[in-house]
């Protein structure tokens, strides 16, 4: 049965589309409509405001995404009464504060990775736990795909592994937050692949070795060197569970040194000595001491011979800190999807409550991204977005004058000069007067 319903897979960011991409297939069998959009902020800027144009006119849809934040955007031309919103999550790791916070409660249903994700939830929110559902984790379906397919061509091993020793490749996946300094004190050896968070794109840019390869992880990427390794290392990153969860053996690290920050973590998280220590907050859940390697003994095993060092053996850990392994996730998710929408769609669609001026909005929010991306080379972030749609909505002059207001105020930031500096460009003398009178209005 195909539900007469628009659904929305809504992005911000790569890493949104890696995860919302799988369900794409399997929720087309059950909507009529199923739409991707993979940044919100860039399809505004298309005509008739793209697909983000459709969801603001849709009657009553159905949206999921796997960014909080995505919320904070539609709100500028939804009530958050006139459309279902329904979350996934980008990553399974639960060690850090952000998988157990509030913020959760803001969908009305939340697809959890894991059985211990979704129980902690439900112990620590019980007014709110039926909202709270086992999803899985689509994008294993689409690592075990990417690894099937990587693994049909050992013979043509990833450009970075190609002067390697057979049986010497060796794949150290970090989280965010990871020092420069630390990482450059690594061994610098042939077949050896650091591989960073997405988010670590200027790390990856300046630690420079002669012999190993310092990459930003991205998924076929990832996926092929998983395919043809010899052995991973892994801290508490998804990607290290992602590892486990496709059947890799992976030696665990965690070692506070290493990061410029406790990582969203806590401090007692890397303490040795501490209760916290490995484990997964508010419950009885950690990691095996003996199954964690200090810095030290990382760097020792991965200066040594696979054959001759002596690496702590391949962590352990019990399924429940895993999407459920045995199962199709894609699937999974979908038909909890399915029916939470078949359960609920009518009695939350009779209570919707719907704006006007839409347009005007998402007008604003295409002249914002133009003037962030023209002005400072990046888009906009949510605190700025508030603060600039804050000062239109409470304004009485007219909008080219506040669009003149907010250009000025951005031309005269110190990020402004250091993109003009940094490439090259220049922005049209403008008298100091002239500045002054413009910001003055």
């Amino acid at each position: 049965m195909i539900k007469e319903h628009n659904i929305y897979l809504l992005g911000l960011e790569e890493k949104d589309t890696y995860c919302l991409s799988p369900l794409h297939e399997a929720l087309k069998s059950r909507f009529r409509g199923v739409f991707l959009i993979k940044d919100l902020v860039s399809e505004i800027q298309e005509p008739e405001f793209g697909l983000v144009g459709r969801l603001a006119q849709d009657k009553f849809p159905v949206t999921v995404s796997s960014s909080v934040s995505i919320l904070d955007h539609i709100a500028l031309f939804r009530n958050r009464s006139s459309y279902m919103s329904i979350g996934i999550e980008h990553g399974i790791a639960p060690f850090k504060m952000y998988t157990y916070g509030a913020h959760f409660q803001k969908h009305d249903a939340y697809m959890a990775p894991t059985k211990i994700w979704l129980d902690r939830l439900k112990r620590l929110y019980p007014e709110n736990k039926d909202r709270f559902l086992l999803g899985g984790y689509p994008r294993l379906e689409h690592l075990r795909d990417l690894r099937a397919k990587s693994s049909q061509y050992n013979n043509s091993l990833p450009y970075h592994w190609r002067h390697s020793h057979p049986g010497q490749r060796k794949l150290v996946i970090f989280s965010w937050g990871v020092k420069k300094e630390a990482l450059e004190a690594l061994p610098d050896k042939e077949g050896i692949v650091y591989l960073l968070h997405p988010a670590s794109l200027k790390l990856s840019d300046e630690v420079k070795f002669e012999r190993a390869s310092c990459l930003l992880s991205e998924p076929n990427l990832t996926s092929d060197l998983l395919a043809t390794t010899d052995r991973v290392y892994g801290d508490f990153s998804s990607m290290s569970l992602e590892a486990l969860a496709l059947g890799m053996p992976v030696h665990i690290f965690i070692d506070r040194s290493l990061y410029a920050n406790s990582c969203d973590l806590g401090e007692g998280f890397f303490n040795r000595d501490h209760e916290a220590f490995g484990r997964v907050p508010h419950t009885r859940r950690k990691l095996d001491l003996d199954q964690i390697m200090t810095a030290t003994e990382l760097s020792e095993s991965l200066a040594a011979d696979i054959d001759t060092d002596l690496a702590p053996p391949s962590s352990r850990l019990d399924l429940e800190l895993l999407p459920p392994i045995a199962q199709d996730n894609r699937e999974l998710c979908a038909n909890a999807i399915f029916d939470f929408v078949c359960q609920n769609y009518d009695r939350m669609a009779a209570n919707a409550v719907r704006e006007s001026g839409w347009q005007d909005r998402l007008a604003f929010m295409r002249f914002l991204g133009s003037a962030y991306q023209a002005v400072l080379g990046r888009r906009y972030d949510k605190h700025a977005l508030e603060k600039h749609f804050a000062a239109v909505e409470f304004s009485d002059s007219p909008a080219p004058v506040l669009a003149t207001r907010i250009l000025a105020s951005l031309m005269k930031s110190p990020s402004a000069i250091e993109y003009m500096q940094q490439n090259q460009t220049s922005w049209p003398v403008v008298p100091n007067d002239w500045m002054k009178r413009v910001l003055s209005l």
